[in-house]
């Protein structure tokens, strides 16, 4: 076969290019894998061979002749031994016998048990045969000499061993300074399978329970032990010297991971609150230091409880709230019933220290976990493929109780913003997965602890609120939840539910019901069961318009597995309706899975331009004709008011993504962002920035990014008028009250993306602003408030990419002086602003180790940090590659820390940077555990980008080009 001389240098180039990348692949995978030591995390149970790795484990249920009916535990966990914190337990355990079987079979991990007898209801000793470990599936198991009677009631008593570590799951050992001394605490993080390392359980969410808890703690009257009851009182001396049993009152049944305690020497900040059902009292615990930064907590806290008691009309069922900050936890903060553990800070708030944006968090977060106490804690999945009813719900409410108690906050324009427009990218990827999904093994499990569950878990129930109503939607939920409180459901119970609930709504009063196309099943499945999301493409001819959709994806040829149809409410506006119509967010009409296209009529041919998907409540994208789109493009730029706020950033961010996924031309999407310098509301610019920052990060590198400077420096000075200054300390509100939060948002990103692009009134100023802090810094009080806490995050990254080697010293002096957990996270970010290698190389140094310089809750941020500095991107690979044994003794054991080491260089966009990661993932595909979907995740991302390049860099550019020298003349 002839070979042609185009061909031959084409093998000519290629061939060199394989020899560079085989010499940078050299480089970095030289030597062996993981030469640290890892943590300690010895077992006291037989360690799994290594011949069978954790992720090929799928048969891990517990039998189910046997479920638990009542525990009583009792744990003590000593503090006084250096180094070691043993903990001795005994645990007690009511079983009912359900179908015969010879053998008692629960969950321990890292627990020794010395003894376990098994007695009948009458206290009738049954021989155990034989005790084993089978270590893959973390059963203990009692084999028996006779067989157990369905019907019959038994019960298993065990005394074990075991000892406090500081893995921040299990019952684990945290520590904080106060003054010159270190003081201890233990608290319990059991979501999702981790009971099992404090005391042996059935510890599945299906096997509910009661729980009789008692507690060793210090005899000490700083001391105090908390749990998800109310405390009884000390019931006597344990056998240790110095410590006591501090019991609690029987518990409600619930699941072994909402179970919960903690012994400290917190004190509270606290009131009894008036509910449905009479008072009870409702605390805020904290270290003694921050007790006075409680006050936000609880003004919303109970405020908060109570709307969820109407909302969800049922009473809060316990006698007793408590929420505690903690020093070091390994989530924002988990939902135990009665006890909810929170990071200090996103619990704790101080006026002049705390940004408007974490403010927010707060608020949020506070509200998502109480809405838990009904939507997972009263009413649980029965396993885990349904997580998301639990965190979708809450994902979703959280925005409905904070706008409860902050009603001016646009809760509505931050839930497009942060949630749906922020999950719409992750599930444009193949790789994505159903929101529910089969799980077999802890490493499935908590990989779907991830923003599918969560954020597009609370997008598909928004959606459904909207095309039901609010009224059917409130009245299907609370009678799902009073159906089975205290019990266990599937998504299929609560889709019955909703689908009663519009069979006995009043229809004149809801005229758009008869329009839905299936049962409330039928649609539900469709959103929840299949992955991804579809694009529905608009075509306009006269007055009417024509729907069809197919599945988006950022990689346009990528082949899809399976044809993914869903059922689609649509709705639509044209120029003539006014603003207050895009409220009217019910369906107008529905798309299929029969794919087959359906029409709507606008109001008349008149129309200047049409809009579908009115508050971006359904959950895809919109692609229009080019005419519309240019009609759009021309309405933004004479009076972008005429489309709401949220629309605004839904036309943005979806014209910019299907530009992304090659199916609109980057010419039209970039022509849309031309108003941007008239647009005054956060989410529009925010929405923009995201999509612009890709485009950032693929050029940022290339002789086109001055280009990219000035056009974003041209709409940013449009918006930075001489009235537009620097927020000062002044305006921040002592008592937390902001009038419009998102206006502080909006003020902290324009100065942010004005500075990253080098705009020298912002460089000037905030270098000033670190100057002055710097040179009155004050060791004895290293949290002075000097700056606006909005904008220290930008004040502290700019002073450090200033201000060099010295600068980046001060602040990481400043990282272990403060007392502040939130100021703690803002010198995280600011480390990682360096463009000098060698200090990056030392940030990344100080992620290693037990007790290290960086609490362990925060390593994988920081390392995001770094990995996200183009200077620290591949230094950040390699300390993955080099260390990548103590990361995964120490994150990657079922949890989903371990992926965030691996989603940073989603931003790779080289094919030798592929071939980096293809190499990570090979010499490693036994043992990614719980990174293993954010693995498959980020080389799909990197050939993706890879194929941007190809596809768009000369477009991008050439327009970039085009639009500065207009800018100029």
């Amino acid at each position: 076969m002839a070979v042609s001389k185009v061909t031959v240098i084409v093998l000519v180039v290629l061939s060199l290019c394989a020899i560079v990348a085989t010499g940078l692949l050299v480089y970095f995978f030289a030597g062996r894998y993981g030469d640290d030591d890892p943590v300690d995390v010895t077992n006291t149970t037989p360690t799994p061979p290594t011949t069978t790795p954790p992720s090929e484990v799928t048969d891990v249920r517990l039998p189910v002749h046997l479920h638990p009916t009542l525990y009583n535990i009792k744990i003590l966990a000593k503090f006084d031994q250096e180094n070691d914190y043993p903990l001795h337990g005994e645990a007690t355990i009511d079983l009912a016998c359900d179908s015969p079987g010879s053998n008692v079979t629960l969950h321990a991990k890292n627990l020794n048990v010395t003894s376990a007898t098994v007695t009948t209801a009458e206290g009738t000793e049954l021989a155990v045969s034989d005790r084993t470990y089978d270590p893959e599936r973390d059963f203990f198991i009692a084999m028996l000499d006779e067989d157990l009677e369905a019907g019959k009631t038994y019960r298993i008593r065990m005394e074990y061993r075991g000892r406090l570590q500081r893995d921040l799951v299990g019952y684990y050992l945290s520590q904080y300074d106060e003054g010159d001394s270190t003081r201890n605490l233990a608290v319990t993080k059991f979501q999702p399978t981790d009971a099992r390392k404090a005391f042996p359980c059935f510890d599945e969410p299906d096997f509910k329970a009661n729980f009789s808890v008692s507690l060793g703690r210090p005899n000490g009257t700083n001391w105090v032990a908390l749990s998800n009851m109310n405390s009884t009182g000390i019931t006597g001396d344990t056998s240790e010297p110095g410590y006591v049993w501090e019991s609690f009152e029987t518990s409600v049944p619930m699941s072994t991971y909402l179970v919960a305690f903690a012994v400290s020497e917190f004190a509270a900040d606290g009131a009894n609150v008036s509910l449905a059902e009479g008072e009870i009292p409702f605390k805020v615990w904290a270290r003694p230091e921050m007790i006075e930064f409680t006050q936000k907590a609880m003004e919303h806290g109970p405020a908060i409880l109570k709307y969820f008691e109407e909302y969800f009309d049922i009473p809060y069922p316990l006698p007793k709230m408590d929420m505690i900050a903690l020093p070091d936890f390994a989530s924002g903060a988990m939902e135990n019933w009665g006890l909810v553990t929170y990071r200090e800070e996103y619990l704790l708030y101080q006026w002049n220290q705390t940004s408007a944006a974490t403010l927010t968090r707060i608020v949020y977060i506070i509200a998502h976990e109480l809405a838990h106490m009904w939507f997972g804690d009263l009413v649980t999945p029965v396993w885990w493929n349904d997580l998301w009813l639990n965190e979708g719900f809450a994902s979703y409410v959280m925005y409905l109780g904070s706008e409860r108690v902050e009603p001016n906050w646009s809760w509505m324009d931050q839930f497009v913003f942060s949630d749906l427009q922020d999950v719409l990218y992750l599930d444009s990827l193949e790789n994505s997965h159903s929101i529910s999904v089969e799980v077999n093994n802890p490493n499935q499990i908590s990989q779907i602890f991830d923003r599918i569950s969560y954020a597009k878990g609370a997008s598909v129930i928004r959606m459904m609120s909207h095309f039901l109503t609010e009224k059917i939607f409130k009245k299907g939920v609370s009678d799902y939840l009073k159906a089975f409180q205290y019990d266990n459901a599937v998504q299929d119970d609560l889709w019955q539910y909703l689908e009663w609930a519009v069979g006995n709504a009043t229809k004149p009063a809801l005229p758009t019901l008869s329009a839905l196309p299936g049962t409330v099943k039928d649609i539900m499945d469709s959103w929840t069961l299949f992955t991804g999301y579809p694009v529905v493409n608009a075509t306009r001819e006269g007055q009417t318009v024509t729907f069809q959709q197919k599945r988006f994806l950022l990689n346009p040829g990528a082949s899809e597995k399976l044809t993914t149809l869903w059922y689609i409410p649509l709705n639509v506006i044209g120029s003539s309706n006014s603003t207050d119509d895009f409220d009217s967010t019910g369906a107008m009409a529905w798309l299929e899975k029969t794919g087959e296209s359906v029409a709507l009529g606008l109001p008349s041919e008149d129309e200047d331009w049409y809009l579908v998907n009115l508050q971006q409540t359904g959950y895809y994208r919109v692609n229009y004709d080019d005419g519309n789109w240019e009609a759009l493009r021309a309405a933004l730029a004479a009076d972008h008011t005429v489309i709401p706020t949220i629309n605004r950033a839904g036309l943005l961010d979806d014209a910019l993504s299907l530009a992304r996924a090659g199916l609109l031309d980057y010419r039209v999407a970039l022509n849309l962002t031309g108003y941007l310098g008239s647009e005054k509301a956060y989410i529009p610019w925010a929405a923009t920035i995201r999509n612009f920052n890709y485009i950032r990060g693929m050029i940022e590198t290339t002789g086109t990014y001055d280009h990219y400077k000035a056009y974003i420096l041209s709409l940013l000075r449009h918006v930075m008028t001489p009235g537009f200054n620097f927020p000062t300390l002044e305006e921040v509100p002592k008592d937390g009250n902001y009038t419009d939060v998102t206006g502080v948002m909006y003020e902290t990103l324009i100065w942010t993306t004005a500075c990253e692009m080098g705009e020298e009134s912002c460089v000037d100023v905030t270098a000033d602003l670190f100057k002055k802090w710097k040179d009155n810094y004050d060791e004895s009080k290293p949290d002075e408030p000097t700056l606006n806490p909005s904008m220290k995050a930008l004040v502290y990254c700019q002073g450090v990419r200033e201000g060099g080697e010295d600068a980046w010293e001060f602040i990481y002096k400043h990282y272990n002086l403060t007392n502040y957990a939130s100021e703690r996270t803002l010198v995280l970010q600011a480390m990682a602003c360096t463009n000098i290698s060698k200090l990056l190389d030392r940030y990344l140094d100080l992620l290693l180790g037990e007790g290290g310089a960086i609490q362990r809750q925060d390593v994988s941020r920081a390392f995001a940090y770094i990995a996200a500095n183009p200077h620290g991107r591949l230094d950040a690979f390699k300390f993955v590659r080099d260390n990548w044994d103590y990361l995964q003794a120490t994150f990657g054991v079922g949890t989903a820390a371990f992926g965030r080491f691996i989603t940073p260089f989603s931003s790779f966009n080289t094919e030798t940077e592929l071939a980096l990661l293809e190499f990570l993932k090979d010499a490693h595909s036994n043992e990614l555990g719980s990174a293993e979907r954010a693995m498959e995740q980020t080389i799909e991302s990197v050939q993706i980008n890879i194929r941007w390049i190809g596809d768009n860099i000369d477009v991008v550019t050439d327009w970039l080009k085009m639009k500065n020298s207009v800018e100029v003349l």
